[in-house]
């Protein structure tokens, strides 16, 4: 269930991928036609609905290569 509260409270998760994970990863995103990050972020979401089995969950990531304060409400490329 959503707090009533919308906070800005969250972690940064840290760990190592091994590389013949990060291989085989890489490989299916460019099959997948998806970036790498699209992978790992599906994949810490599927994790997290076997965990909670809540469908919605709201998963975040800071802006990267956005110069323009405009562009950074916008999702995707």
């Amino acid at each position: 269930m959503r707090r009533q509260v919308k906070t800005c409270q969250g972690a940064q998760p840290s760990g190592l991928l091994l590389p013949a994970a990060a291989e085989k990863l890489q490989a299916f995103s460019t099959v997948q036609g998806a970036s790498f990050f699209m992978i790992l972020t599906t994949l810490v979401n599927v994790l997290l609905y076997r965990y909670t089995g809540q469908e919605a969950i709201v998963i975040g990531s800071p802006p990267a290569g956005r110069r323009h304060a405009n562009l950074y409400g916008q999702i995707g490329f």
